[in-house]
């Protein structure tokens, strides 16, 4: 028989309500332009992508294991215009 819980309703509620809220922190964040706005960034799409994972359920184990990688290898990249120089960020 099918129900409110076969169908994970308030995890999938969750996730959009997260997601709607994810959506105006990165306008701020990108509004505001502040220190440390690309790892901020950064965070939102972990969490964008952890959510969609968990809660969504509309992921599948080779974007996860891709989304994975990419936070050990890449992180965000500061590009400071004065002297070209490049730090990194991890963001988890």
């Amino acid at each position: 028989m099918l129900s409110v819980k076969s169908f994970e309703l308030h995890n999938r509620a969750q996730h959009v309500y997260g997601e709607a809220a994810r959506v105006l922190e990165f306008k701020r964040v990108c509004d505001e332009q502040g220190e440390q706005a690309l790892a901020k960034l950064g965070n939102l799409m972990n969490a964008s992508h952890s959510s969609c994972s968990s809660q969504y359920e509309c992921s599948c184990e080779e974007l996860d294991t891709l989304v994975q990688l990419c936070m050990l290898v890449f992180s965000t990249c500061v590009t400071h215009e004065d002297n070209r120089t490049c730090e990194t960020h991890k963001t988890r």
